[in-house]
């Protein structure tokens, strides 16, 4: 995605996200591997709750004298993850391979800066697909400020 700042066309490429906010942005980001296993902290931990939102998680992590340390700390990976890094709508349900991914082994190699760049900006294109200010210009679309 190309900007138009102050006459300037500037790009904001992966690399550079993944610099700035500190996560990796190499390796496989496919979430989708995560979708057909067995989900520890839901069936555990949110056994009685069909459909898992942020507010949930808060809720859980506010009462967690009963936990393990291993369980509050995947918990408030969830938390960060599903409340700030992947913001949607504090009612939305956490996916369940999110939940998994966070106790799983590949947490902290996994490609955190490639998918949230991805997410973010989806999230730019559906937030101006409709504004007048993305423009196309030499072949690329930008977004003029």
């Amino acid at each position: 995605m190309w900007f138009n700042t102050g006459g300037s066309f500037v790009s904001f490429p992966l690399q550079d996200f993944c610099f700035i906010i500190g996560l990796r942005c190499s390796g496989d980001n496919k979430r989708s591997k995560f979708d057909a296993q067995f989900c520890r902290i839901k069936n555990d931990l949110f056994g009685h709750i069909p459909n898992i939102s942020p507010s949930d998680v808060t809720d859980l992590l506010c009462n967690s004298a009963l936990l393990s340390d291993r369980d509050v700390v995947n918990l408030a990976s969830l938390f960060i993850l599903a409340s700030l890094m992947f913001i949607t709508s504090y009612k939305r349900s956490v996916e369940e391979s999110l939940m998994v991914l966070v106790e799983s082994e590949e947490m902290n190699t996994y490609a955190w800066g490639k998918e949230l760049f991805a997410f973010t900006i989806s999230s730019l294109r559906a937030g101006l697909k409709n504004k007048s200010l993305t423009i196309e210009c030499e072949d690329k679309p930008y977004i003029a400020y």
